[in-house]
């Protein structure tokens, strides 16, 4: 006899067939790599269509957000369906003070969460959370590739031989703190940018970025693993928390190509990733540019080590989930 599937919806805001977007790439691969269970069926829906679907299911996972408006909700579906398991996951949480009062009242059943500070909030406010990262990467593609062939990408792409790539991927806009990056000087450096194609871009921006030679590449990139392998340093120069997701997956992919990465301590990215156990060096908004100088740089490229990041598989990652469904499932309200 066949086991019965635990019925799952996976809610997420919008959908778009090019998945270079964080919380759109994390919540197509979760779903894709779910189905591939023999105990879970997971359906992958817009929140408009999420009040229309709760009596069909025993667990509603929120892969976005959360907001308030999240947690309302998750607060209905329960209401509506009382056997319902709802989960919030925390990968690119926006509340301001007064709408964070108000969540006690509205807690989910589960709260994933990837920072000491929402542990802290979550704390205070007596709401169930589990530490769990659901930032992953597909370590088939992003991975180290031998100096033959980075030489041939780099031909490819038209990028200098002889200069260290200095690489950021993400949005296209001053908020993200890209501006860093034309402090940096040097003949030995040659800073790469990729930019979200789903996002609206500041071209005023890029204007100026190009100005400083910094070479802007505006435009979707299939392969965009290719640029991370012939880069020599990821730079991750985020401040504000609403420009980025919890766990950045470009950090993620940066490492996963062995890449040593220089980064602000961004959100979730100091708890998931110590720097004494991945290749990463962390540094406060202020001191960050002090770093664009060629010893310093040049060291931080010397010294890389290989990164282990198994646990980012999306199959390792889907596998705990799959874990925490069953628990959620077998608990009665």
């Amino acid at each position: 006899m066949e086991k019965k599937k635990i019925k799952i919806l996976l809610v997420f805001s919008k959908k778009n067939s090019r998945d270079d977007e964080g919380m759109q790439k994390i919540a197509i691969s979760i779903h894709s790599t779910l189905n591939k269970s023999s105990e879970i069926n997971s359906r992958l829906i817009s929140v408009n269509e999420l009040l229309f679907k709760v009596k069909s299911v025993e667990i509603i996972h929120f892969i976005g957000g959360p907001s308030l408006r999240t947690f309302i909700l998750s607060f209905l579906c329960k209401k509506l369906n009382p056997a319902v398991k709802t989960i919030l996951t925390f990968t690119n949480p926006i509340f301001n003070k007064f709408q964070l009062k108000f969540i006690k009242f509205f807690k989910p059943d589960i709260a994933l969460i990837s920072s000491s500070k929402w542990k802290k909030i979550l704390s205070q406010n007596k709401i169930n959370y589990k530490f769990f990262n659901v930032s992953g990467v597909n370590q088939l593609k992003f991975k180290k590739i031998n100096n033959i062939k980075k030489k041939k990408l780099k031909i490819k792409y038209k990028l200098p031989l002889k200069k260290k790539i200095i690489l950021h991927v993400g949005h296209l806009k001053k908020k993200r703190n890209i501006e860093i990056f034309k402090s940096l000087k040097g003949e030995d450096f040659q800073v790469v940018i990729v930019g979200s194609t789903i996002t609206k871009q500041e071209y005023l921006l890029i204007k100026e970025l190009k100005k400083e030679k910094i070479i802007v590449i505006n435009k979707y990139i299939k392969n965009i693993f290719e640029i991370y392998q012939i880069s020599d340093l990821y730079v991750f120069p985020v401040l504000d928390h609403e420009n980025a997701i919890q766990v950045p997956l470009s950090v993620l992919e940066a490492l996963s190509c062995n890449l040593p990465v220089l980064s602000t301590k961004f959100g979730g990215l100091p708890d998931i990733l110590p720097s004494n156990k991945f290749n990463i060096s962390y540094s406060d908004p202020i001191k960050l540019g002090k770093f664009f100088n060629k010893n310093k740089m040049l060291k931080l490229i010397k010294e890389k080590k290989k990164n282990n990041m198994k646990k980012f598989q999306w199959e390792e990652i889907t596998k705990n989930l799959v874990s925490i469904y069953k628990n959620a499932n077998q608990k009665k309200n």
